[in-house]
Protein backbone atom coordinates (compact mmCIF):
# COMPACT_ATOMS: atom_id res chain seq x y z
CA UNK A 1 0.00 0.00 0.00
CA UNK A 2 1.49 3.37 -1.00
CA UNK A 3 2.09 5.98 1.68
CA UNK A 4 -0.37 8.85 2.00
CA UNK A 5 2.44 11.39 1.69
CA UNK A 6 6.10 11.09 0.67
CA UNK A 7 8.31 9.09 3.03
CA UNK A 8 11.97 9.88 2.35
CA UNK A 9 14.84 8.10 4.09
CA UNK A 10 18.46 9.24 4.26
CA UNK A 11 20.92 6.35 4.69
CA UNK A 12 24.70 6.05 4.77
CA UNK A 13 27.66 4.90 6.82
CA UNK A 14 28.24 6.32 10.29
CA UNK A 15 29.35 9.96 10.30
CA UNK A 16 28.46 10.44 6.62
CA UNK A 17 26.23 13.42 7.39
CA UNK A 18 22.88 11.60 7.49
CA UNK A 19 21.49 13.59 10.41
CA UNK A 20 22.51 16.93 8.88
CA UNK A 21 21.15 16.05 5.44
CA UNK A 22 17.92 14.62 6.88
CA UNK A 23 17.38 17.78 8.95
CA UNK A 24 18.07 20.00 5.92
CA UNK A 25 15.71 18.00 3.66
CA UNK A 26 12.97 17.95 6.32
CA UNK A 27 13.22 21.69 6.88
CA UNK A 28 13.30 22.38 3.11
CA UNK A 29 10.21 20.25 2.48
CA UNK A 30 8.33 21.20 5.65
CA UNK A 31 8.41 17.53 6.65
CA UNK A 32 8.45 15.82 10.02
CA UNK A 33 11.81 14.33 10.94
CA UNK A 34 12.35 10.88 12.46
CA UNK A 35 15.66 9.27 13.45
CA UNK A 36 16.25 5.56 13.90
CA UNK A 37 16.88 3.89 16.19
CA UNK A 38 14.50 5.81 18.41
CA UNK A 39 16.32 5.63 21.73
CA UNK A 40 13.41 7.01 23.79
CA UNK A 41 11.22 3.99 22.99
CA UNK A 42 11.39 0.88 25.16
CA UNK A 43 13.11 -1.13 22.45
CA UNK A 44 15.40 1.83 21.77
CA UNK A 45 16.69 1.73 25.33
CA UNK A 46 17.62 -1.93 24.82
CA UNK A 47 19.27 -1.13 21.47
CA UNK A 48 21.21 1.72 23.08
CA UNK A 49 22.45 -0.43 25.97
CA UNK A 50 23.63 -3.04 23.45
CA UNK A 51 25.43 -0.38 21.38
CA UNK A 52 27.09 0.85 24.59
CA UNK A 53 28.19 -2.78 25.10
CA UNK A 54 26.42 -3.02 28.45
CA UNK A 55 25.19 -6.47 27.38
CA UNK A 56 25.70 -8.87 24.50
CA UNK A 57 23.66 -11.91 23.47
CA UNK A 58 25.43 -15.04 24.60
CA UNK A 59 24.96 -18.78 24.96
CA UNK A 60 25.53 -20.57 28.24
CA UNK A 61 29.10 -21.71 28.82
CA UNK A 62 27.67 -24.96 30.18
CA UNK A 63 25.97 -25.67 26.83
CA UNK A 64 29.22 -24.93 24.99
CA UNK A 65 31.25 -27.09 27.39
CA UNK A 66 28.81 -29.98 26.98
CA UNK A 67 28.91 -29.67 23.19
CA UNK A 68 32.68 -29.65 22.92
CA UNK A 69 33.74 -31.91 25.79
CA UNK A 70 35.73 -35.04 24.98
CA UNK A 71 33.26 -37.66 23.80
CA UNK A 72 30.40 -35.17 23.28
CA UNK A 73 27.68 -36.48 21.04
CA UNK A 74 26.65 -34.97 17.72
CA UNK A 75 23.31 -34.24 19.40
CA UNK A 76 25.03 -32.08 22.03
CA UNK A 77 26.90 -30.17 19.32
CA UNK A 78 23.73 -29.77 17.28
CA UNK A 79 21.88 -28.43 20.35
CA UNK A 80 24.62 -25.88 20.98
CA UNK A 81 24.73 -24.77 17.34
CA UNK A 82 20.92 -24.58 17.24
CA UNK A 83 21.06 -21.98 20.01
CA UNK A 84 24.31 -20.20 19.10
CA UNK A 85 23.63 -20.13 15.35
CA UNK A 86 19.89 -20.48 14.71
CA UNK A 87 19.44 -21.55 11.08
CA UNK A 88 23.20 -21.04 10.68
CA UNK A 89 23.05 -17.34 11.54
CA UNK A 90 24.91 -15.78 14.51
CA UNK A 91 22.71 -15.40 17.59
CA UNK A 92 23.95 -11.88 18.32
CA UNK A 93 23.07 -10.68 14.83
CA UNK A 94 19.60 -12.27 15.04
CA UNK A 95 18.95 -10.56 18.38
CA UNK A 96 20.21 -7.16 17.18
CA UNK A 97 18.14 -7.36 13.99
CA UNK A 98 15.03 -8.29 15.98
CA UNK A 99 15.59 -5.37 18.35
CA UNK A 100 16.13 -2.89 15.52
CA UNK A 101 12.97 -4.14 13.80
CA UNK A 102 11.04 -3.95 17.08
CA UNK A 103 12.23 -0.35 17.41
CA UNK A 104 10.84 0.51 13.97
CA UNK A 105 7.60 -1.33 14.78
CA UNK A 106 7.29 0.58 18.05
CA UNK A 107 7.50 3.85 16.08
CA UNK A 108 5.00 2.64 13.44
CA UNK A 109 1.98 4.45 14.92
CA UNK A 110 3.79 7.78 15.19
CA UNK A 111 5.25 7.33 11.71
CA UNK A 112 1.90 6.56 10.05
CA UNK A 113 0.27 9.48 11.93
CA UNK A 114 3.02 11.80 10.68
CA UNK A 115 2.53 10.51 7.12
CA UNK A 116 -1.19 11.22 7.41
CA UNK A 117 -0.32 14.84 8.31
CA UNK A 118 2.29 15.35 5.58
CA UNK A 119 5.77 14.52 4.37
CA UNK A 120 8.23 12.55 6.51
CA UNK A 121 12.02 12.37 6.36
CA UNK A 122 13.93 9.74 8.34
CA UNK A 123 17.56 9.51 9.34
CA UNK A 124 17.97 5.74 8.76
CA UNK A 125 15.26 3.13 8.49
CA UNK A 126 15.34 -0.41 7.08
CA UNK A 127 18.25 -0.28 4.62
CA UNK A 128 20.79 0.25 7.43
CA UNK A 129 19.42 -2.79 9.26
CA UNK A 130 19.62 -4.82 6.07
CA UNK A 131 23.24 -3.85 5.34
CA UNK A 132 24.47 -4.34 8.91
CA UNK A 133 22.52 -7.60 9.23
CA UNK A 134 24.00 -9.11 6.06
CA UNK A 135 27.47 -7.94 7.14
CA UNK A 136 26.94 -9.80 10.43
CA UNK A 137 25.98 -13.03 8.68
CA UNK A 138 22.19 -12.86 8.42
CA UNK A 139 20.52 -13.98 5.22
CA UNK A 140 18.83 -11.31 3.10
CA UNK A 141 15.64 -13.43 3.12
CA UNK A 142 15.54 -13.47 6.92
CA UNK A 143 15.90 -9.69 7.12
CA UNK A 144 13.32 -9.08 4.37
CA UNK A 145 10.81 -11.37 6.09
CA UNK A 146 11.39 -9.75 9.47
CA UNK A 147 10.94 -6.26 8.00
CA UNK A 148 7.98 -7.13 5.76
CA UNK A 149 5.31 -5.45 7.94
CA UNK A 150 7.19 -2.14 8.04
CA UNK A 151 6.43 0.86 5.87
CA UNK A 152 8.30 1.08 2.58
CA UNK A 153 9.95 4.44 1.87
CA UNK A 154 9.00 6.24 -1.31
CA UNK A 155 12.60 7.36 -1.76
CA UNK A 156 15.83 6.24 -0.10
CA UNK A 157 18.90 8.43 -0.56
CA UNK A 158 22.23 6.77 0.24
CA UNK A 159 25.10 9.08 1.15
CA UNK A 160 28.35 7.62 -0.10
CA UNK A 161 31.55 9.20 1.16
CA UNK A 162 35.13 7.92 1.29
CA UNK A 163 36.07 6.43 4.66
CA UNK A 164 39.01 8.82 5.07
CA UNK A 165 36.63 11.79 4.82
CA UNK A 166 34.30 10.23 7.38
CA UNK A 167 37.02 9.58 9.96
CA UNK A 168 38.82 12.90 9.44
CA UNK A 169 35.87 15.00 10.57
CA UNK A 170 34.48 12.66 13.20
CA UNK A 171 34.73 13.76 16.84
CA UNK A 172 35.84 11.28 19.48
CA UNK A 173 32.95 9.30 21.01
CA UNK A 174 34.87 7.83 23.93
CA UNK A 175 32.81 9.72 26.50
CA UNK A 176 30.24 7.57 28.26
CA UNK A 177 27.59 10.19 27.46
CA UNK A 178 28.25 10.18 23.72
CA UNK A 179 25.43 8.93 21.54
CA UNK A 180 26.52 5.73 19.77
CA UNK A 181 26.55 6.05 16.03
CA UNK A 182 26.85 2.47 14.91
CA UNK A 183 24.14 -0.09 14.41
CA UNK A 184 25.19 -3.58 15.27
Amino acid sequence: MPNQNPFIVIEGIDASGKASVAKFVAESLGAELFAFPQYKNTSGQVVLSNLQQLWQPSVSHALFDAAYADGASEGARAAYLGVARPHGMPLGAVVRQALQTANRCEAHGALTAALARGKVVADRYTLSGFVYGVAEGLTPEYIRNLSAPLLVPDLTVVLDIPTRVRTAGRPSTKSSTARPTRIT
